[in-house]
This record gives structure tokens, sequence and C-alpha cells, in this order.
């Protein structure tokens, strides 16, 4: 069921996606990118990161998440009230008049996104993935439909206020529809200081985070206009939905696993390099061969109007390379309660990200995107080291968990690549179909020949079976994990 839903959501989000793409033009979606931008920094402090602070925790009582309730629905009212206060601020900056009602309508979202945290924690606690997963289909089929009916009827970019919206609203009502928890009126004395000191790291981390990962998206529409903005934030998007569509559901699962997992090195360190060779496994092959078919999936998919996204989206395969196993580090971090160190990792990261923006920015969204994927690259292993610095990882972990797909992928790449030319006309069905078939069979078979390969074929194997029949338990997730010979 889990895996069902997992591939309808990526179906979904890739209609949306082609769908809107068609009925909107480049400068709808700079202006509400514009706009969230600068909400979505805001809107980190809803949640406070006590939604991860409930997860991560050994023991925690009905009491402690009713006042952590409380808590997150007080900083989503609060947050909404800022963000209408400073609607003409953003106005002023990007010097766009339309900012002010989009702005004032997108901050909303926030009490609505408040009020399902703490049941979209329990569920993520009780690792009922199964559920997550239906309420992350229904949300993105209401907010879709929501999008392109008022699309359609020339609502323009307040079709994509409208998805925001319904996505928040669904996605709460969902989870408390799921969860059945009702919450207490808060007290005082329930011990919930450690969790909010958790959480308060966190959210420094998220915070800095946010700033980086959007920093971008500020610079280019200040720089260059929305219709820019567009360009870079469709091909951004385009490049998210499969990515996030396979890193979501293994991070999930990660999270709770390792952090019951903390007290034993041994199995946390064989449970995390099955987690990175796993998620590596899918997100390395799918990024090489987004960046080999960009050029027929960008027309295919968003119309031949969107041809100047062709290299900012290949740019941005290039970085996605690495970047969902990377990610992995924090979760290391988080499962081992190290949420100091969670954010000076964030803040280094961050600085380095900024930097490489500023300096892409004076040859437009190509710049930006290429100076971004350099600096990613640059800082892999320094950040390795300081993220597994006193945890049972260390970076050779990593890099022998991601060899063989890393390897596999560029091989069936550089493949697929020379045969394109007789594969068909650029742009067409029959070329972008037969270039994902003939890249699909390189990279099995170069993985199959590899030195330990096969054995991590079978251990994929053995761990979709595993996710398919949502199981809830690290230990039998670990041991789905397991089949075959260890890494390194």
């Amino acid at each position: 069921m889990a895996l069902v839903a997992q591939a309808a959501k990526f179906a979904f989000k890739l209609a949306e996606t082609v769908v809107l793409a068609r009925l909107l033009a480049p400068t709808d979606f700079g202006l509400v990118a514009m706009v969230t931008a600068a909400t979505g920094m805001v809107g980190i402090f809803k949640d406070f990161s006590l939604s991860t602070a409930t997860v991560q925790r050994s023991q925690i009582t009905h009491e402690q998440v009713s006042t952590l309730f409380w808590i997150n629905l007080g900083l989503g009212v609060c947050l909404t009230g800022l963000i209408v206060v400073v609607a003409p601020i953003l106005v002023w900056f990007y010097h766009e008049p339309r900012l002010l009602l989009v702005t004032v309508a997108v901050a909303g979202t926030m009490v609505l996104a408040s009020l399902g945290v703490q049941h979209t924690a329990i569920l993520r606690r009780e690792m009922r993935f199964t559920s997550l997963a239906a309420i992350d289909l229904t949300s993105i089929v209401l907010a879709d439909t929501v999008a392109v009916v008022m699309a359609w009827y020339g609502a323009g970019y307040w079709a994509l206020v409208g998805l925001l919206t319904m996505q928040s609203l669904s996605q709460s009502l969902g989870s408390w529809l799921a969860c059945g928890w009702l919450p207490d009126r808060p007290r005082r004395g329930t011990g919930v200081r450690p969790l909010l000191a958790f959480g308060g790291h966190l959210t420094a981390f998220e915070f800095v985070n946010y700033f980086s990962r959007n920093a971008d998206n500020v610079l280019i529409g200040w720089a260059s206009g929305p219709a820019s903005l567009g360009l870079y934030g469709r091909a951004y998007d385009l490049m998210m939905v499969p990515t996030a569509t396979i890193r979501g559901p293994l991070i999930s699962v990660a999270l709770p696993a390792l952090s019951r997992l903390s007290c034993d090195p041994v199995r946390y360190r064989h449970y995390y390099c099955r987690m990175t060779e796993a998620l590596a496994f899918l997100s390395m092959p799918l990024a090489a061969l987004l960046f080999v078919t960009a050029d027929s999936l960008i027309v295919l998919a968003l119309g031949p109007a969107w041809r100047g996204a062709i290299p900012i989206f290949q740019i941005l395969a290039f970085t996605a390379f690495l970047q969902p196993t990377i990610g992995l580090r924090g979760v290391v971090l988080l499962s081992t309660g190290q949420g100091a160190r969670y954010f000076y990792l964030g803040l280094g990261v961050s600085v380095l990200t900024v930097t490489s923006f500023l300096a892409g920015l004076p040859w437009g969204p190509i710049g930006v995107a290429t100076a971004y994927g350099i600096a990613n690259y640059a800082m892999v292993y320094p950040s390795l080291r300081f993220a597994f610095r006193a945890t049972p990882i260390v970076a050779t972990d990593y890099f022998s968990a991601v060899r063989g797909p890393a390897v596999s992928s560029v091989a069936a790449a550089a493949a697929t690549m020379l045969a394109q030319d007789a594969l068909g006309a650029t742009g067409s069905v029959r070329r972008l179909v037969a270039s994902a078939c003939l890249f699909l069979f390189m990279y099995i078979v170069t993985l199959a020949l590899l030195p330990g390969g096969r054995g991590a074929l079978w251990r994929f194997a053995a761990y979709a079976r595993t996710w398919q029949s949502g199981q809830r338990s690290p230990v039998s997730a670990e041991k789905s994990l397991s089949h075959g010979n260890d890494v390194g």
C-alpha cells in the first residue's frame, strides 16, 4: 500500500508540474516564488522543530505533546500576523505591487499548517508510513485539483496560492483524522523544556539552511525579475518531484529507526550503511538519467516555451547526484541527539551556499546553479568529517555505501549519451523512452558486474518488499537491509 501511494504521489506531482506549466506563464510562478521564499523562512518557526523532538524522544507523555501542540498553534498565529505586517516590505524590495495581496493570502497557511504538526509527528513516531503516504497523496490530489481548476478559469498566479492553501488545510485535517489524538489544555511542569531546547537548535539549523536554500530565489527574483525566476523555479521543481519522492520516505524511516538504535553502535552503523546504499541505489541513477534526458524531458513536460530551463535543469541534476545521500549526515546528528552540532553544520554549509549564489549571480540563473553545484561538491568530505565526529559512523562508510551506484550511474549515463543520436529526434517521446530503457539496462548490468553489486541488488529487493508491506519496526527494517555482504 505504501509503495502504491508513493508511486501515485509521484504521478500526481509530475502531472501538476506539467499541467500548470502549460496553463500558467513563467511570471506567475516567479511571483509566487518571490513570496514563498520569504514566508517559508518565517514559517520554519511555526514548527520550532518540535515535531522532530517528538519523534526523536525515547519516551514522551500525552501532557507534553499537548503542550507542544498549543505552542505550535500559538507560533502559527503570531507568524501569520508578522507576515502580514512585512508584506509591504516585499513589495518595496521587489518593486512588484502584486505581491501585497499574495503575501497576505499565503500568510494564512501558517495557522492551517501548525494545527497538524504534532499529529503528523505522532504518526511518524509510530512509523505509520502508510497513513502518512495516504495523507500526502490525498492532500496533493485536492490541492492539484483546486490549482488546475483555478488556472483553467484564468486565475493566473492565484491558482498557485490556492494550491498552497488547500495543501496545508488537507494535510492538517488528514493528520487529525488518521492520528485520532486530541490535545488537552496546556499545563506547566510537564517537562517540555528539554524538548524546546532540542527544537531550538534544530530550528536555528532549519532557519540558516532554508535561508541558504532559498537565497537563490530571492537573488534571482531581485536581479533578473519574475520571468527568469519562473524558469529557474520550474527547473528546480521538476528536479525535486522524483528526487523528493525517493528521499522523503527513506528519511522518514531513517530518523526513528536510527534513534532507537543509537545505543547499539554496531547495529547503528550497519543500518546507516544499508540505508545510504538503498538511497544511492535509487537517487544516483535517477539524477544521472535526468541529466542525459533533460532536453526531451523539459520540452515534453513543460512545453517548447520552457527551453530556457534545459541548461539550468542539467546543472541541478548534476548537483542532485550526491545531495540526497549527503542529506543523511543530518539524520545521524539528529538521531544521536546532537542538536548543537546540527546547527553548526547548517551554519557552515549555509555560508558557503549563499557565497556561491552571490558568486554566480552576475551570470543569471545558469551562473547561480553552476556555482551552487561546485560548492556542494567542495563541501562533501569536510561536512561528512564534521557531522560523523563522535558518532558510530565515519566518512569512509558513506563512500563505501555509494560507490557501486555512483560508478554504475556514471557508466550508464555515458553509454546513453553516446547512443542518443540513434534513439530519435530531440524532444520526442521515442527518444525519452529509449534513453530511459537503455540507461536502466546499462545501470543494472554494470552494477551486477561490480564487486558486491549482485548482493546490493538482492538487498534492495529485500528492502523494497519490507517498505511495501509497511513494516513499522526499526528492527524489522534493519533485518530487511541486512541481506548480503557488509558494506566496506
